[in-house]
């Protein structure tokens, strides 16, 4: 005769030590998902595809498929060439060849001015190329003043691939002044646009720098925030995908990436600032614009522009921002630049 044994239960420690178990592996499987997550989209917002790749990048979303691909592995940002010259604006101009703080080359023009007028170096926003910047330096021309249009590392004509949205950045607008200031005299203005005036706060907070006055476009305030604004325009929660990201593309690059926050920088600005923002950019955000505006204090001219968004301020509101730059440049203390608009 066989005598079967009843079962006994799992004793109640047992029972919660595979609970717990189970739920320490389901976390670390949560924990490298997302650092998987948010280290594909650092790599891929920092590194440019080549120049015959679409851009999957928001503005330029069209199918589900992108959407899908753009949440899971980040964008592909397309290196931007240079379409168009200063000629088509009929500007007379040459090229200039500089070395960023690694040896690579660095591709400007140099627009002409007229002597004893300021120079206005000109650095465009991310993923932009300096014929982003041609507006505006017609602008800068018509009124005598001289204008280099610089491409940042991996764009443009520039050597490399890699972009770190203003840190690495900052040691391009180094050599850019150091350029400058080696061929020519006078007062020296720099300017940029979104990412290209991020790099000008970074290059000051850093002390790489130290112009005359700066005119800076739709900076982002915090490197997570702009990031995050990026993820909310898709749907996304913000937290803590952004900071994940921000994170690693300091990890990846050589810097805190968490610790990226321009808003901090403007303490460090010395010289007289114009700060121009969109009134509907979605991107940097109005309320880093306020905060701007709050931690520059009477340092810095503030001007919000109507209808315009996220940089291309001289194009979409382009009397307003002739209005604001003229005014703000013929009242600089210099006196090579109190003649400069009249």
């Amino acid at each position: 005769m066989i005598t079967i044994e009843p079962k006994l239960a799992a004793p109640a420690k047992s029972r919660w030590r595979r609970a717990r178990q189970v739920f320490l592996l389901l976390g670390a499987l949560l924990f490298v998902a997302f650092n998987v997550l948010a280290f594909l989209h650092a790599w891929s917002i920092t590194h440019y595809a080549r120049t015959d790749i679409r851009s999957t990048r928001l503005r330029e979303v069209r199918t589900s498929f992108d959407k899908a691909r753009l949440l899971l592995l980040g964008p592909s940002i397309r290196r931007m060439a240079n379409t168009k010259t200063p000629a088509e604006f009929q500007l007379p101009f040459e090229e200039r060849t500089l070395a960023d703080a690694n040896g690579q080359r660095l591709a400007a023009w140099r627009i002409p001015g007229q002597p004893g007028k300021p120079t206005v170096l000109m650095f465009p926003g991310y993923g932009g190329s300096r014929d982003t910047l041609l507006r505006a330096a017609a602008e800068f021309h018509a009124a005598g003043c001289e204008a280099w249009l610089v491409d940042f590392s991996g764009v443009g004509d520039s050597e490399g691939r890699t972009v770190t949205l203003g840190w690495r950045e900052a040691e391009d607008v180094a050599a850019a002044v150091r350029a400058a200031r080696d061929f020519r005299k006078g007062p020296l203005v720099l300017y940029g646009t979104s990412m290209g005036a991020v790099a000008i706060l970074t290059a000051q907070h850093r002390g790489l720098v130290a112009p005359d006055a700066v005119i800076l476009e739709c900076p982002f305030d915090r490197l997570s925030t702009t990031l995050g604004n990026r993820l909310s325009l898709l749907g996304v929660p913000r937290a803590p995908l952004s900071q994940g990201i921000a994170f690693w593309i300091g990890v990846q690059h050589g810097f805190n990436g968490l610790a990226h926050d321009p808003i901090d920088y403007a303490r460090d600005v010395r010289c007289p600032v114009l700060f121009l923002q969109g009134e509907n950019d979605t991107l940097a955000g109005r309320d880093a614009a306020l905060a701007y505006a709050k931690a520059f204090g009477d340092r810095a001219t503030f001007r919000l522009l109507p209808k315009a968004g996220h940089a291309w301020l001289a194009r979409d509101a382009p009397e307003l921002w002739r209005r604001s730059v003229r005014s703000f440049l013929a009242q600089l203390p210099a006196k090579d630049l109190s003649t400069v608009f009249r």
